[in-house]
């Protein structure tokens, strides 16, 4: 996660317009943060995969006491358009995790009817300068540094000049400025900021979305039998940033660089570490091979990360933590005051970084490779 006092001021905003945007909603919380899994099912044959089981965490189950229907709770920060019939939700209609997430939440003895979809809004605003003021007069100075008055000299001179020289003095903008007028875009515009949708699943997509996952899995699979993992160029920057691994890829850096990146013990790092005997798929890593196969093999079969998360990353999982504490606040009962002040607590400590491994002990990271083309 961040620390940067900037980056927390403005998630704090944010959870502080969910909490007052959706904490009265009549919801009951059955589940937070709970892992699931089961078996990867062919959907031609109904036959689970020998290879790999389906795993992931969901942010959570509720049931609308309004409807009585339990739905799957997905929550995401987006800088996107997210208002109504944007690109944003008509993408979610290709959204495997939602129909992965129905699948898991149904091996916890769930019957989900849906998905409860919010997303917040990211403000884009950023932090800025401001004026510097004097005897109640911002400062303007001219090319000597000296400051300048009226033409009647009456007053101090508030606007700049380029032609004569005269410059307006500005200061950074302090956190606490930053956060006033963070604060009032989120109150101005709150019904634009956290969107709620209900994504609908009927059988036939989700039937399309377990074949995307199974044949996702075969391609994997493929991959490592021959291995062999092709570079997606198109994905080198995605979300705004640059592939954290594009200097390996390039030749510019090596994997063993002990100032860039790290390995890991579980490779999916967002759940406990399992000993069971088939390896999970996630949607993180069926979307990070779909994205590059190259990028797949240095994070799930080499377990290797980076050190620095792009700012991105860094940012949305430090909401996600806020939001985590939030909602295990509110299922506990709590007030909204009270439900805000541990989403604060849990931004505000410093992150936990997941176990790594000495590079040099690769054989306890990469898959063994069963090269039986018959089945998955």
């Amino acid at each position: 996660m961040t620390t940067d006092p900037f980056d927390i001021a403005r998630a704090e905003e944010m959870i502080r317009g969910y909490s007052a945007r959706w904490y009265d909603e009549p919801l009951d919380y059955l589940a937070v943060e709970v892992e699931a899994e089961g078996p990867l099912v062919n959907p031609e044959t109904g036959a689970a995969s020998r290879t790999f089981a389906l795993g992931g965490k969901l942010d959570g189950l509720v049931r609308d006491r309004r409807t009585d229907r339990v739905l799957v709770l997905e929550r995401k920060t987006s800088g996107e358009d997210i208002s109504d019939g944007s690109m944003y939700w008509r993408r979610l209609l290709l959204n495997a995790q939602i129909s992965t997430y129905l699948t898991l939440a149904r091996t916890l003895g769930h019957d989900p009817t849906g998905i409860l979809y919010d997303v917040l809004g990211k403000p884009g605003i950023r932090p800025s300068s401001v004026p510097i003021v004097e005897d109640g007069a911002k400062v303007v100075l001219d090319a000597n540094g000296a400051r300048v008055r009226t033409k009647d000299g009456k007053k101090w001179r508030e606007t700049t000049d380029a032609s004569q020289g005269y410059v307006l003095q500005t200061r950074p903008e302090t956190v606490d400025e930053f956060r006033e007028r963070l604060r009032a875009v989120i109150c101005e515009k709150p019904d634009e900021l956290f969107r709620r949708g209900y994504p609908v699943r009927l059988e036939a997509e989700e039937r399309e979305a377990a074949f995307d996952a199974w044949q996702t899995a075969a391609a994997i699979r493929e991959g490592r039998n021959a291995n062999r993992f092709p570079r997606n160029p198109d994905a080198c920057i995605r979300y705004g940033s640059t592939c954290t691994f594009f200097g390996v890829c390039t030749g510019e850096t090596s994997l063993e660089d002990p100032l860039r990146y790290r390995r890991v013990e579980n490779v999916h790092e967002e759940l406990a570490a399992r000993a069971t005997r088939l390896p999970l798929l996630t949607n993180s890593e069926i979307g990070t091979h779909r994205a590059c196969a190259r990028l797949h093999h240095y994070r799930y079969d080499l377990g290797y990360r980076a050190l620095e998360d792009s700012d991105n990353q860094r940012f949305g999982s430090l909401v996600h933590a806020g939001l985590e504490a939030w909602t295990l606040a509110i299922a506990g009962g709590a007030t909204e005051l009270e439900c805000v002040e541990r989403a604060f607590a849990a931004m505000s400590a410093p992150p936990v970084r997941p176990a790594t491994v000495a590079s040099a002990d690769v054989s306890t990271l990469t898959p063994p490779i069963i090269r039986s083309p018959v089945t998955l």
